[in-house]
């Protein structure tokens, strides 16, 4: 089936520009996260994961951001799943960022490890008593059986912790994942299909202490 519909990019935002854009790519991704927010605070922070085997097949989904400072990124899921086993095998990722309704999006790259246990514990207690459950009882990406026993075994788990929710303890195979960046690309939907794409590289100086991020321009 041929897909024939299309949609003219036209934004208000200024242009993304060398000359305008900050030298620091945290700052740039607060900008447009904090505005994709006040539009859409329900989906901004959904983003794509893309994580790849030890043997070269990759796969996506969707997580949800929870934490983000400077030019980390912090999600939370299931030290057993197949997203984890994956990053296990390969802890290189790729995060993407697309707000269809500011024709804006940001692909981010970068190293991926598992958030110590105090930050993992921490945010685990913040969540509702159903979702700790769901986190308990899930065997995330393995095979379901029986729907049925799954949802009696969440209930009796309810039941038994209703009344005192703090007595319940995050499972060792749960917890957070921190993704440091390397690599961030910005894109603004514009007109006629000239969009504009802005990179930024971390460059490691070795003949020197500092290291900077390298900013270019790409073409649409």
């Amino acid at each position: 089936m041929k897909i024939s519909e299309r949609e003219e990019y036209i934004t208000e935002h200024s242009a993304l520009t060398l000359e305008t854009s900050p030298k620091d790519p945290a700052q740039l991704f607060q900008q447009w996260y904090c505005q994709a927010q006040s539009v859409n605070k329900k989906e901004a922070n959904i983003l794509s994961l893309a994580t790849c085997s030890a043997a070269g097949r990759p796969s996506s989904r969707a997580v949800l951001l929870r934490e983000y400072h400077r030019n980390h990124f912090i999600f939370h899921s299931n030290y057993q799943s197949r997203k984890a086993k994956e990053i296990e095998q390969n802890p290189f990722v790729a995060l993407n960022f697309t707000w269809y309704f500011l024709h804006q999006q940001i692909r981010i790259e970068g190293h991926i490890q598992k958030l110590d246990a105090h930050a993992s514990d921490e945010y685990f207690s913040s969540r509702p008593l159903e979702s700790q459950v769901t986190a308990i009882l899930s065997k995330q990406s393995h095979v379901l059986s029986h729907t049925a026993d799954f949802q009696k075994q969440s209930q009796q788990y309810l039941n038994k912790y209703a009344a005192a929710p703090e007595k319940i303890l995050r499972p060792h195979y749960w917890g957070g994942f921190l993704v440091t960046a390397f690599y961030y690309e910005f894109w603004q939907g514009r007109k006629s299909r000239r969009h504009e794409r802005l990179s930024y590289t971390w460059q490691e100086a070795s003949m020197a202490r500092h290291a900077d991020w390298k900013r270019a321009m790409l073409y649409p």
